[in-house]
């Protein structure tokens, strides 16, 4: 087809933000307290995580909410880099006293180390998480995978996928 006409209104009110809210997937949300997050070492964080399993997954629901404290570092070569416009982490749940504490993180086994993919060249966001379910499919350990949001010092940093972290 071709384009027959187009029209363009300019206003002197600027557009609305869109407010996040809630999402169908889980969500994860990181609080610094005023640090950056290195490449190495791992630095102390709280954060909270929302699953709930019957739909919606909204920010304010305190409810449904697994608060604790991690530790997290930049993870990758590549994928770290200053061009990377989304870092990869490697996070270690803790306890408030710094020893490690296992949690089933989104539905996944009780653990302590987990990865925080950020799909780096993977624009799909499917790669790895269908190659993953494919070989558990015919009998074969691999990572489970979970999907979910991530929000940083509330700043939304888009979809990540949690990751098993292979010992």
């Amino acid at each position: 087809g071709s384009l027959v006409s187009a029209s363009i209104k300019f206003s002197n009110q600027p557009a609305q933000l869109f407010k996040y809210s809630s999402s169908r997937l889980p969500i994860i949300s990181i609080n610094t307290e005023g640090q950056t997050i290195p490449t190495d070492p791992k630095i102390k964080v709280s954060f909270f995580a929302i699953d709930n399993p019957n739909g919606i997954n909204q920010l304010a629901d305190t409810q449904l909410m697994t608060k604790s404290k991690m530790l997290v570092e930049i993870r990758g070569n590549s994928s770290s880099g200053p061009n990377s416009p989304k870092k990869g982490f490697l996070v270690r749940v803790i306890k408030e006293d710094g020893s490690d504490s296992n949690m089933a993180l989104l539905g996944l086994p009780k653990e302590h180390d987990f990865i925080f993919n950020n799909f780096f060249g993977d624009v799909t966001y499917t790669k790895e998480v269908m190659s993953y379910d494919m070989y558990r499919r015919i009998g074969r350990y691999a990572s489970r995978t979970k999907y979910f949001e991530l929000f940083i010092n509330g700043d939304y940093r888009r979809i990540y996928c949690l990751f098993e972290k292979i010992k």
